[in-house]
């Protein structure tokens, strides 16, 4: 396959924000979408445990792409902060908060390269879909990174895709096939994020996976996972 010559900059993710549409209507089925999946309610049931409520909690959500688990906080009362290195993602998520009317702080950074400021600043940092799309070792630094940006006693959510999830295998081997899809993408396993997790200085790593029947809705079974520090 041709993974290693793929360059994963700006310039990459430019184009593929640029193919998604930015439909109000649609966003609400989307919005309606995400708040229904497991991901969320487990999010949302871990947040609510650890601090009772959303509001004025100071959440950073990274390299986002629209930034919707970021929206459905906001609209919760959280504090919302917007990184992302591409601008077209940023005008993405810009345009999405101004559909339902919600504040967030969009900053133009590398995940790499994160402005000194916002290093101990949040409660939770997250991201959905990013350490995939990296190779070692920069997918431990990402991991780094969210445990950098929190508050003593955050949170970090971190989902990726399962390795040993075989829909999203075969799905992925026919998109590669037809060059459907170009972009680097390697799933991660248990052991992998544990590892990730506990040298990047979390105390505790919780894993959870989508049920088996919501892979065939996305071709793949994502692990949520949450870290505690």
């Amino acid at each position: 396959m041709r993974e290693v010559n793929i360059k994963n900059d700006s310039e990459l993710w430019d184009e593929v924000w640029k193919r998604v549409r930015s439909d109000f209507h649609e966003d609400k089925i989307i919005l309606y979408h995400e708040i229904s999946s497991l991901r969320w309610r487990k999010i949302e049931k871990r947040i609510l445990k650890n601090y009772r409520s959303f509001k004025v909690l100071d959440v950073i959500e990274i390299r986002v792409g629209r930034g919707e688990n970021a929206l459905l906080m906001g609209l919760k009362g959280a504090n919302i902060t917007i990184l992302d290195y591409s601008e077209v993602a940023l005008d993405k998520a810009r345009l999405l908060f101004s559909h339902f009317n919600c504040k967030a702080r969009f900053i133009k950074a590398d995940v790499f390269d994160l402005p000194k400021y916002l290093m101990n600043s949040f409660d939770i940092s997250m991201s959905f879909g990013l350490a995939e799309h990296f190779k070692h070792p920069q997918r431990q630094q990402i991991f780094n990174f969210h445990f950098i940006l929190l508050k003593e006693k955050g949170i970090s959510f971190i989902s990726v895709p399962n390795a040993f999830c075989f829909p999203y295998r075969i799905a992925h081997l026919f998109l590669k096939l037809f060059n459907k899809f170009p972009l680097l993408e390697i799933p991660f396993t248990h052991a992998e994020l544990k590892k990730n997790a506990y040298l990047a200085g979390y105390k505790s790593c919780e894993i959870v996976s989508s049920c088996f029947i919501n892979a065939f809705d996305e071709f793949l079974i994502k692990k949520y996972i949450v870290f505690l520090c």
